[in-house]
């Protein structure tokens, strides 16, 4: 063999000892790797993401996760076996210095957990280490829920004293624990977690593993229905090395993402106070108030408080006052807005919402052309028996309203007046009346973010409950199951929004990792509902129930608002005794009239005094709420641009002339008169943009003077210095005089002055 030979041969030899190196390397390594990897499932443990949190719409905190901490520490782990200490046998230390050394730095651990954790004395602490460290035990607990910042300094102060380098194994287990910083406010929308006992099942390096954990669920309002979003994935707590010094979990836990709700905790406040306010007043059993944006459907507020005893926090003890009475509390205890009714009575169904269900008969006669707003209806004498074996139909004014239009008979709501129209028209045809409902959608579930929701049911000819009269019932708001006041409020915002009729949604935006992921927009559950020439009639029939009907009494000169009074029987069919008739009041309509922007409803159930009508009971909360909103929302001032200015010169109340011609020549609003008032006192009028006095003389001391239209700074002078004395009544200026005129009178005499602005 040549040298050129032996070379190449060489070099081929070099080249294939390298792959066989390289492989060996890499079989090697891959063995390295795979040997961290678990056998036993008791060496597994699964990482529990943070659940993500619940902001209002204006970015205030509603629902958190706050971190705490199981701080274990493994005193086995100490131990270096040396027979003999404290009298029993252990395991050795190095020397017989290092056991002591050790012994009186676990004094001093004990002494600083017990300044952190003052639960136990430090000698309990410090007797618990020891045996802990003589029995070899597994591991100690040394608080089951610290803070971040008691487990921080628990960990400094080990680093710092050596005791983390074979001596004790310091861990911590982070949990977590639901927070709701606004506590009772839109509780049930917001909703409810519990931690429950769940299995995950997941492979790890090719093997299949189960896993027993403890979850937090959400069960009710947005923390149930956004559970999964919320809840994020859970990670596998072994890991598995990747380089020589870099490490990381089998599986990474996700943590949950966070929910911007559509509630407005400004706008929450308002009718959670109003709405608790108005309960208390009346004694009502429950109550609850719903804002919605008209455009969007997006729910602003919304409260449900239910009439609750008062239990002591930790005994749950029922709480009585000084008079041995039971006390109560309003409190968030079911999503009535939802259609849920209480949890505290078996069996028990939604009230029928009565009058404000008329709308959506109106609609239906409107949209059949069987009626036009000016039809005019006999309402008889305010009662009438439709069926012999039915409820007689009754007004609430005795006599009746006679003969009136279809647009009247909404406005004063006409119990008589909307049942004969409906009648009338479709007693002949009566499921195509019920069909006409249907249409609106009312009879179908709207899919709302709140698990629990109800399906309404209007029931249809040939349906078991049907009878003769149901469609005469169902007229005027009665016989309906399930009939929630978000249905009806996503009715009413239909015609508020012209027509369009939006679902009602609870969220604007999901975000996860600081990245926005969703956006909710407006849901369209139908373009139009009916024709443009029924909205509008139906919207001035409600702008007639406010300007002239039985909304009348709250017409506000601020803003122009729209809507329906209703006042429902509860119970009607079963009670004997019809003294004890309870009802339920509500009103829901749409501000500003003009361009709506948010619909409300309100409902109050079975109040006990100050009325048992919508108008008198769920109306005064409505019109509080708007007032509230337009007054401190700028969107609603009205904006004045390239305005002239007018100076307008304003009259003087009677008075002396030096000081309210001072008064004038100080705002250059100089008077022209004919000559100078003899008198001192004078009164004013506005002639040709100008100020002219007219004089005016106070009578003799012996008689009372006129001094209606002055001020208190003039009139009591004028009295008191003719020896009478004065009394008071009111504010403002001098209206009405006890004694008149011209009377005589003796000194002393009481003269009473009654005054208003």
């Amino acid at each position: 063999m040549n040298k050129s030979n032996s070379k190449i041969l060489w070099k081929v030899g070099l080249i294939y000892g390298l792959i066989i190196i390289a492989i060996i390397i890499i079989i090697v390594r891959i063995f390295v790797l795979h040997s961290y990897k678990p056998i036993k499932d008791n060496s597994l443990q699964v990482i529990i993401p943070k659940r993500g949190s619940i902001y209002s719409s204006d970015k205030k905190i509603l629902a958190i996760s706050i971190p705490y901490y199981e701080i274990q520490l493994s005193p086995h782990h100490a131990t270096e076996k040396y027979k003999k200490n404290f009298g029993k046998e252990t395991e050795k230390f190095k020397s017989y210095e290092d056991s002591v050394l050790f012994f009186k730095r676990v004094d001093s651990l004990a002494v600083f957990i017990n300044e952190i954790f003052p639960q136990k004395t430090y000698q309990k602490y410090k007797s618990d280490l020891e045996r802990g460290i003589i029995n070899k035990s597994k591991y100690y607990l040394l608080n089951s829920k610290a803070s971040q910042s008691q487990f921080a300094k628990i960990q400094d102060y080990c680093k710092k004293r050596d005791f983390l380098k074979g001596k004790f194994v310091l861990s911590a287990k982070t949990k977590y624990e639901r927070n709701y910083p606004f506590e009772n406010l839109g509780k049930r929308t917001i909703g409810t977690t519990n931690e429950i006992q769940t299995t995950v099942s997941d492979s790890v390096l090719d093997d299949f593993y189960t896993f027993n954990i403890k979850k937090i669920k959400g069960e009710a309002g947005l923390e149930g229905y956004f559970d999964s979003l919320l809840g994020g994935n859970p990670g596998i707590d072994f890991f598995e090395r990747i380089s020589k010094e870099s490490w990381k979990p089998l599986k990474e836990s996700k943590d949950g993402a966070d929910l911007y709700s559509s509630i407005n905790i400004f706008m929450q406040e308002i009718i959670d106070y109003e709405l608790e306010k108005q309960l208390i007043n009346t004694d009502a059993e429950w109550g609850t108030a719903v804002l919605m944006e008209v455009e969007t459907g997006k729910v602003r507020a919304i409260s449900n408080l239910e009439k609750i005893t008062k239990r002591d926090p930790i005994t749950k003890k029922i709480i009585k006052n000084k008079n041995d009475s039971i006390e109560y509390i309003y409190s968030e205890t079911v999503n009535f807005a939802a259609g849920n009714a209480s949890n505290r009575k078996q069996n028990s169904r939604f009230p029928d919402p009565g009058s404000t269900f008329k709308l959506a008969s109106v609609i239906v006669a409107l949209e059949d052309s069987v009626v036009t707003p000016e039809t005019i209806i006999n309402t008889e004498n305010g009662e009438y028996q439709f069926f012999s074996d039915s409820k007689k139909v009754v007004d609430t004014k005795k006599g009746g309203y006679g003969k009136i239009t279809v647009q009247q008979a909404f406005e004063y709501s006409s119990n008589v007046g909307i049942t004969k129209m409906i009648y009338s028209n479709y007693r002949t045809q009566r499921n195509k009346f019920i069909e006409g409902l249907y249409k609106l959608k009312l009879n179908e579930p709207i899919g709302i973010m709140i698990p629990g929701e109800r399906s309404p049911k209007i029931k249809n000819v040939g349906d078991a409950s049907w009878t003769a009269g149901s469609f005469v019932q169902i007229a005027y708001g009665y016989e309906l199951e399930n009939m929630s006041p978000l249905r009806l409020l996503t009715l009413y915002n239909a015609i508020a929004n012209n027509g369009k009729m939006v679902k009602p949604i609870f969220a604007d935006s999901i975000v996860q990792n600081k990245k926005t992921t969703q956006i909710f927009n407006a849901e369209i559950i139908s373009a139009e509902i009916c024709s443009q020439k029924t909205i509008k009639s139906v919207q001035k029939m409600l702008e007639g129930v406010v300007e002239r009907g039985t909304a009348h009494r709250y017409k506000s000169e601020n803003v122009k608002f729209a809507g329906k009074t209703g006042t429902a029987q509860i119970d009607y069919a079963q009670l004997k005794d019809k003294k004890e008739m309870g009802y339920y009041c509500s009103f829901v309509g749409y501000f500003p009239v003009e361009k709506p922007k948010y619909s409300i409803f309100v409902g109050v159930y079975r109040p006990r005094k100050h009325g048992n009508e919508g108008s008198t009971v769920a109306l005064p909360i409505f019109k509080r709420i708007i007032d509230k909103i337009i007054s401190t929302s700028p969107e609603f001032y009205q904006k004045i641009n390239n305005y002239n200015s007018i100076n307008i010169i304003p009259t003087a109340k009677k008075g002396n002339f030096f000081e309210i011609n001072n008064i004038y020549q100080k705002f250059n609003l100089l008077p022209k008169h004919t000559n100078f008032p003899s008198s001192e006192w004078v009164t004013t009028k506005i002639i040709n943009d100008s100020v002219v006095y007219q004089e005016f003389e106070i009578s003799s001391k012996s008689i009372v003077p006129n001094v209606c239209g002055m001020c208190l700074k003039d009139a009591i002078p004028i009295l008191e210095e003719r020896g009478l004395k004065v009394k008071i009544k009111g504010k403002g200026t001098v209206k009405k005089q006890s004694i008149k005129q011209g009377a005589k009178f003796t000194k002393g005499t009481t003269i009473i002055l009654n005054l208003s602005i």
